[in-house]
């Protein structure tokens, strides 16, 4: 009974956080956005589009990724099925010797399975290489696009309050 009161009220809890954040983070979001225009004017526009263009990106690769994990169980259950059949009939094998046939359909799955399994470890070292990228990108498109396209001169004041308030606000 105390384990599920205190589910219950962790969940209050959670809920009226919430409700905070609801209401806080739109005005912060658009605090920050004053403060960096106010330092690099329209260049922070870089960073909003770039993170803009991330969304559609780990959204093409998160189903890529769910694809590929559609696959290797669909692999590793007949695989399985194989493998719990031998179990069940392992006399008959042994006795008609066909240990080989056997074993070479088994490792036929167990390739496809660690092929699907390799493409989906890399496109999820992708999509976590691109996020832990972010506040480095986000900050450079924005102070580049400031001194490439606008042509201003920035400060290290400029720079370094820019950068301070991304960082706050990721």
């Amino acid at each position: 009974m105390t384990n599920i009161l205190q589910v219950d009220i962790d969940r209050a809890s959670n809920v009226l956080s919430s409700l905070h954040n609801l209401w806080s983070l739109p005005i912060q979001i658009i605090i920050a956005f004053v403060l960096l225009y106010s330092q690099v004017k329209l260049a922070f526009l870089a960073g909003i589009i770039l993170i803009l263009v991330m969304i559609p990106l780990n959204s093409v690769i998160a189903k890529n990724i769910g694809l590929s994990t559609a696959e290797l169980m669909k692999h590793k259950d007949l695989r399985m099925k194989i493998i719990s059949e031998v179990i069940t009939t392992m006399k008959g094998i042994k006795m008609c010797s066909w240990e080989t046939v056997v074993l070479r359909i088994s490792n036929g799955h167990r390739v496809k399975e660690l092929k699907y399994l390799g493409r989906q470890k890399y496109l999820d070292a992708i999509c976590v290489f691109l996020w832990a990228a972010m506040p480095v990108l986000v900050p450079f498109a924005t102070f580049m696009t400031s001194a490439l396209v606008f042509h201003e001169e920035l400060t290290a004041p400029q720079v370094w309050y820019g950068y301070a308030c991304h960082e706050r606000n990721t």
